[in-house]
């Protein structure tokens, strides 16, 4: 019996490895998305394409395809970053090392005001400053 090969996959269990490459998810190699300026930040698992859209190709009768065949190919390529990224084998697939974020996220809610110094903060500003000006 030969031994595996790379693309064989064995089952889990004890000593198991489950190896998954980009052919076995169905990912083509090279950038799939061609209609625009795609923009990809793999820090926050997001891409996006910043150009105008073609409304006209989404109000049509088949604007549900449209639609999903964006999203898959805008899909296809994030995955295609991803599998591209230094990672390591863990139990049960691999963990890429996730770049920091480019794209600055918004907040939920805005920063928190500045709480006012309770009695005792006050306390400890005062006697710091009795203690300078003593020494």
């Amino acid at each position: 019996m030969a031994p595996p090969d790379d693309s064989t996959q064995q089952g889990p269990g004890p000593g198991g490895i489950i190896k998954i490459t980009a052919a076995d998810l169905g990912v083509l190699s090279g950038d799939e998305y061609h209609q625009g300026q795609l923009e990809v930040d793999t820090g926050n698992l997001s891409a996006w394409d910043p150009a105008p859209i073609d409304a006209a190709a989404y109000q049509g009768p088949n604007r549900e395809e449209v639609c999903a065949e964006t999203a898959r190919a805008m899909a296809q390529t994030l995955v295609g970053q991803l599998f591209q990224l230094p990672g390591e084998p863990v139990k049960g697939g691999r963990l890429a090392q996730l770049p920091a974020g480019k794209t600055p996220l918004p907040r939920e809610k805005p920063l928190p005001k500045p709480k006012p110094p309770t009695k005792w903060e006050k306390l400890a500003v005062v006697a710091e400053e009795a203690r300078l000006q003593e020494s």
